[in-house]
């Protein structure tokens, strides 16, 4: 099952499974050399957790994305950072963008808040690593009880917290996911993506926090994760290609079953 080719979705559960057709040397793809460092705090971040870092966070991004040198990296240093939606687009003038999350980077708990299907938006980026050691906190906990998608089939689903689109030859790895209100990670429309080292965790009582939610995407590799959620650990959605899939541990319950739909 090296290929996964969808008319329906799959829900991967639990796979303890080698594939190979992804090169291992995706990491490779983003070259090296010294980056340009931009700090958010020099764009005015405050990192008390209370004050809202949004603008200076897309500032510092603006300045990373359109840096004519070749590499750059936007640097989120320890501590606590308040953060609305916001979207990070491109296409870069970068050859390649580094996005180093060493602190936390919390979200809002307040649906009114999410007018998009996000809270993180990555979009329109050949070249992206997305690295650090850092947490990317949803506060989805106050908006959970407004989930109504187990009953109601036209329900809105509420806001992934780490989105994906058009993005190519993109890394992400060694960060955690806590408490989205929706998905914890969704990519739409990505080619060669590698997941690895991931830490995804909520609640199993929390509705829909499904791990990783893949659709219309090529040649992504997820690996060596840990996924503990209230939903899916892993959903493939029809129009995707190539998704190989080891050594992730699923839970909050350890679960040896393959689901297709």
């Amino acid at each position: 099952m090296a290929n996964v080719g969808m008319n329906a979705a799959v829900i991967l559960l639990f796979l303890p499974l080698v594939f190979s057709n992804v090169a291992d040397a995706a990491s490779l793809r983003i070259n090296g050399g010294i980056p340009t460092v931009f700090d958010v705090l020099k764009f005015g971040a405050v990192p008390n957790g209370r004050d809202d870092c949004s603008e200076a966070f897309v500032q510092a991004w603006n300045a990373a994305c359109h840096h004519p040198g070749g590499n750059a990296k936007l640097v989120v240093p320890p501590g606590n950072y308040k953060l609305l939606p916001a979207v990070f687009q491109g296409p870069c003038t970068s050859e390649q963008i580094v996005v180093e999350v060493q602190g936390i980077v919390t979200g809002s708990d307040q649906v009114s808040d999410y007018e998009e299907s996000q809270w993180v938006l990555f979009e329109n980026i050949n070249g992206l690593l997305v690295t650090g050691g850092g947490t990317f906190d949803g506060s989805g906990r106050k908006t959970w009880k407004y989930n109504d998608c187990a009953s109601n089939p036209d329900c809105q689903p509420l806001a992934a917290g780490l989105k994906f689109m058009n993005v190519t030859k993109g890394i992400v790895k060694q960060v955690t996911s806590l408490n989205p209100q929706g998905y914890h990670m969704a990519l739409e429309r990505c080619d060669d993506i590698e997941i690895d080292g991931m830490h995804l965790n909520a609640p199993k009582t929390s509705p829909n926090t499904d791990g990783i939610h893949i659709s219309a995407s090529n040649n992504v590799r997820v690996s060596e994760s840990t996924i503990a959620t209230g939903g899916n650990c892993i959903s493939v959605d029809q129009g995707s290609t190539n998704v190989p899939v080891p050594k992730v541990t699923c839970g909050p319950k350890v679960l040896t079953a393959f689901t297709q739909m």
